[in-house]
């Protein structure tokens, strides 16, 4: 049996995805009230890929739902199944970025993540509010001093299971 939370099912053939607020490269020290997990999810196709990370699940808004799936179905088996960091091209991240300002979201630190089954979005107020339905609080959250506009540490994954 396998040791995830409950939180993290994608649904029959690549039908779902999670939403998650993400350290990314280290983890300040965080207050209790909120679930937070240590994640490796395997991503990048069948190059097989391993992104490790201290997450919280964000419930998706029923308005944005619908076109983060879009976007995750898009990168699911692209490039052959090899759309993994080093592979990503230029116009992968143009077309990545359309479609996230399309839905008024921006990767503007966060686009070196994009690989298949991971969907990086910048952690900003903004984008928070427009996709999480619970906005976390992170002066609730996070001793010390919150993640200004342009931190690459913390960010939303949209995560989707991988293709291969």
């Amino acid at each position: 049996m396998e040791n995830r939370p409950t939180w993290l099912d994608f649904g029959p053939d690549l039908t779902g995805i999670v939403a998650l607020l993400a350290f990314t490269r280290f983890v300040p020290i965080l207050k209790s009230g909120r679930e937070w997990v240590a994640l490796e999810h395997q991503c990048g196709g069948l190059f097989c890929q391993q992104l490790n990370v201290v997450a919280t699940p964000l419930r998706m808004r029923p308005e944005v739902f619908p076109g983060l799936l879009r976007i995750a179905r898009k990168g699911a088996g692209l490039h052959g199944g090899y759309f993994w960091s080093m592979n990503v091209l230029a116009s992968d991240i143009a077309n990545y970025v359309r479609d996230l300002a399309e839905l008024g979201l921006d990767c503007e630190c966060t686009w070196p993540l994009l690989t298949e089954a991971v969907y990086p979005i910048d952690a900003t107020a903004e984008n928070l509010k427009t996709i999480a339905a619970d906005l976390p609080d992170l002066s609730c959250a996070i001793e010390g001093e919150l993640p200004h506009r342009y931190d690459s540490n913390v960010a939303i994954l949209v995560i989707a299971e991988n293709s291969d």
